[in-house]
């Protein structure tokens, strides 16, 4: 698609397009289909739950990147629709209006001349999307796996003036978890004690 619309005397005329452009849109549906198929088994991996989608960091920008890919394929859509059409109207020898009324060369040339412009303008919108989703692709690979991220454990240091307690609790998940309570002094050291009682709420 970008060599059909590109600008200059080595644009390829829209006529010579028809062959190469039957055969991508042919390979194209497969191609997406295999993209979404792997990329919905990997999100699965790494998300897991559609709560995880919805409360992790890694969900949100999972959300982004798909919303950007819905665009980019709407606009790929409407690029291969622009296109088509171009190559349609090269390839008729009388091409008509909406009315079946025989359109002049000069009326043949501006159409020509607003599908080639339409052309274009998608195809650079389908460059910035597609950008985009290597940039949020790119922040996606660094981010906490949702999975991980939403069974992290609890960690919280509680200060009794006299001593200081280090609470692990996990998974920090409904259902059965392991609490730990470490004592410790106010520098930091492990501290012993006789006896230890702890009482928990909701």
């Amino acid at each position: 698609v970008l060599v059909a619309v590109l600008p200059g005397p080595d644009a390829p005329d829209a006529s010579s397009m028809g062959r190469p452009v039957t055969s991508f849109s042919t390979m194209a549906p497969w191609a997406i289909g295999l993209v979404i198929v792997s990329g919905s088994f990997q999100a699965w991996r790494q998300v897991g739950s559609f709560g995880a989608l919805t409360s992790t960091d890694y969900g949100t920008i999972l959300i982004i990147k798909l919303v950007v890919f819905a665009v980019l394929m709407i606009v790929a859509w409407m690029s291969r629709t622009a296109l088509r059409d171009r190559i349609t109207l090269a390839e008729d020898s009388a091409p008509e209006d909406e009315h079946g009324t025989p359109l002049a060369p000069a009326e043949v040339d501006r159409v020509d001349r607003y599908l080639a412009g339409r052309l274009r303008r998608l195809v650079a919108v389908e460059v910035i999307l597609a950008v985009a989703i290597f940039g949020v692709t790119a922040v996606l690979v660094n981010a906490q796996p949702a999975r991980t991220e939403e069974t992290e454990p609890f960690t919280e240091i509680v200060d009794i003036e006299v001593v200081m307690f280090d609470i692990l609790v996990t998974p920090a998940t409904a259902g059965l978890n392991d609490i730990h309570a470490t004592t410790l002094t106010h520098a930091g050291a492990q501290r012993d004690v006789l006896e230890m009682s702890m009482e928990l709420s909701l």
